[in-house]
């Protein structure tokens, strides 16, 4: 299943259980999977988007950012994530599936053949969400561009090579 890194806008419901947080594209339809009937009501639903994501526990923590996270997303059909403004392609590529996405992952912006208007878009989107991006050239894998969004969201967290991730289904 083709999957994307993206910066996600986080959600914040207050109900009487409690207060919820989790990332926007969460809740959003995958119009490439099949519909699947609620027993409950009797009415066809749209599958929403698989996701891991690295998110913050919203304590506003010195360093972590609250309003956004950094979610790899599964999808049959990754288009109307790219017709959202308010989600970011983080590094522009989307992958086939686990392994190409772990091969590519461990090349640099070089090795891929990035431009520098590239190179300098993505360079910008870390900046812009308060991502230390000292080192992250086009010799720096790429895997290193993810793990300083992931330090800014949740600074506990172990990067991204500690995420457990697995083929997904449609």
């Amino acid at each position: 299943m083709p999957m994307r890194w993206v910066i996600s806008p986080v959600v914040t419901e207050v109900t009487p259980e409690g207060i919820s947080r989790y990332p926007k594209i969460s809740r959003m339809a995958d119009p490439g999977r099949t519909p699947k009937l609620n027993r409950d009501d009797l009415i066809f639903v749209q599958p929403t988007y698989q996701h891991t994501s690295i998110i913050s526990d919203g304590l506003g923590r010195p360093g972590e950012a609250d309003e956004w996270c950094l979610s790899l997303v599964f999808g049959a059909d990754l288009t109307p994530l790219g017709l959202d403004p308010a989600l970011v392609n983080v590094i522009e590529e989307d992958f086939a599936g686990v392994a190409a996405m772990r091969v590519a992952l461990d090349l640099t912006p070089r090795q891929s053949a990035w431009t520098m208007a590239r190179h300098d878009r993505t360079r910008e989107r870390l900046i812009e969400r308060g991502a230390r991006t000292d080192g992250l050239g086009l010799d720096a894998r790429l895997f290193l561009w993810l793990d300083a969004l992931a330090a800014r969201v949740h600074g506990r967290h172990g990067g991204i090579r500690a995420l457990r991730v697995t083929e997904r289904v449609a």
